[in-house]
């Protein structure tokens, strides 16, 4: 692994061109050598896979990109600027940001949230989990089964067999309005909240909403799904299990609470670029 070497900043930097001027103070310095990861080229920028220890807050590239936010990592992909005037061949410069622009992510909570459904019907819900996490930190888990709404109350073999729910389990649960209140203040606690492969989960639980006609809401989200092909497009797949593998986290997958606890820890970890942050709004209340 690379140390990370860290020192006090209290000047400010120009690029190659002298024509944008860096802020850093008070700031963290970090020198990564590179030379073994990429063929500098000083007319381009590159990417480098550098193996760090310890908990990194803020990559910024040296020409002032963030390119990188995160809790505590084992390996870091960086994009960054070559500037062969100011540092020896093969050495990545970055910056470690340790005021506002980390706050963003050092104060942020996430809300994992993951349902398992009953049969193959949209809102045929029969289990909730919710997991709330800051800084990587489990704060609070909840977790319910779900006695599913009237027009949807059956149990398909199918998705038994994946959950390993039994219609008998759900008999004495309750429907879905006795546990919501407690739920959606729990995302609402959250900046934003994680959900793999969310277009699934949402759809349930807009029409799991409508069956009830239960009054509007809205709240941040974040595809946990999309976020890791986006941070990891070599990977073949990007299921929760394969995610998980890759981030040495062990769970029991399609356990609701188990599910929604994994995709929030890893989204914990990773940049969460501002265009990937959704917004889920149910108007209708009638």
């Amino acid at each position: 692994r690379y140390n990370i070497t860290s020192h006090k900043r209290n000047t400010i930097n120009k690029n190659k061109k002298g024509s944008r001027i860096i802020p850093t103070a008070p700031s963290c310095a970090a020198l990564f050598d590179a030379e073994k990861y990429f063929v500098p080229d000083e007319h381009k920028s590159g990417r480098a896979i550098i193996e760090v220890s310890g908990k990194v807050k803020k990559i910024s590239a040296s020409d002032g990109t963030i390119v990188m936010q995160m809790g505590t990592v084992r390996q870091l992909e960086i994009l960054f600027a070559y500037q062969p005037n100011n540092f020896k061949s093969g050495t990545l410069f970055a910056y470690m940001i340790a005021e506002h622009h980390c706050k963003r992510r050092r104060d942020m909570k996430l809300c994992g949230l993951d349902f398992e459904t009953a049969n193959t019907c949209s809102g045929s819900i029969c289990a909730v989990g919710t997991a709330l996490l800051e800084d990587g930190v489990v704060l609070e888990r909840r977790e319910y089964l779900v006695k599913p709404h009237p027009s949807v109350d059956y149990m398909s073999n199918f998705c038994r067999n994946i959950h390993g729910i039994a219609y008998e389990d759900l008999r004495e649960s309750p429907e879905f309005p006795e546990i919501w209140q407690n739920v959606k203040m729990l995302l609402k606690s959250a900046d934003s909240v994680v959900i793999h492969n969310a277009a699934f989960d949402l759809k349930h639980l807009r029409e799991v909403l409508r069956l009830y006609c239960l009054p509007q809401v809205s709240f941040n989200y974040v595809c946990s799904a999309q976020l890791c092909r986006y941070h990891f497009p070599e990977l073949p797949r990007h299921g929760l299990a394969e995610m998980a593998e890759k981030f040495d986290i062990t769970f029991q997958h399609h356990d609701a609470l188990e599910d929604a606890e994994t995709c929030a820890k890893i989204a914990s970890q990773l940049e969460i670029p501002e265009n990937f942050i959704g917004r889920f709004e149910y108007l209708q209340n009638v």
